[in-house]
């Protein structure tokens, strides 16, 4: 029981590193739309956190943000080949994306 703590605890970490994105990198004057994108996956991911916390079978909103955040930034880094932010935050999202699926793995019900 212990290991799925931990797990949630990095959970609640990451999205951190979601909110401080915009910190990390230093951003143009204007880039408004990017800070509004980072606030809202930071809030999404922060609720889905809390959530797999309260049931560790509901996962699904941190699997669709993390997910899409993969997705969206992967495409990104991919036009440009620049790790920051991009890169980072592909490599976070999909780190987030494989501590979700071990643990719908772990924690689904097996037949006996």
């Amino acid at each position: 029981m212990q290991n799925v703590e931990k797990l949630h605890q990095l959970g609640r970490r990451s999205r951190f590193v979601f909110l401080s994105d915009k910190r990390l990198c230093k951003r143009p004057p204007g880039s408004l739309t990017s800070l509004v994108a980072g606030l809202l996956f930071g809030l999404l991911a922060a609720v889905g956190s809390y959530q797999t916390s309260q049931n560790p079978r509901n996962v699904w909103l941190s699997l669709a943000t993390a997910g899409t955040l993969a997705a969206v930034m992967g495409f990104r880094f991919l036009n440009s080949w620049k790790f920051m932010p991009a890169g980072l935050m592909t490599l976070a999202s999909a780190l987030m994306l494989v501590k979700i699926i071990t643990g719908m793995l772990k924690t689904r019900p097996h037949k006996t």
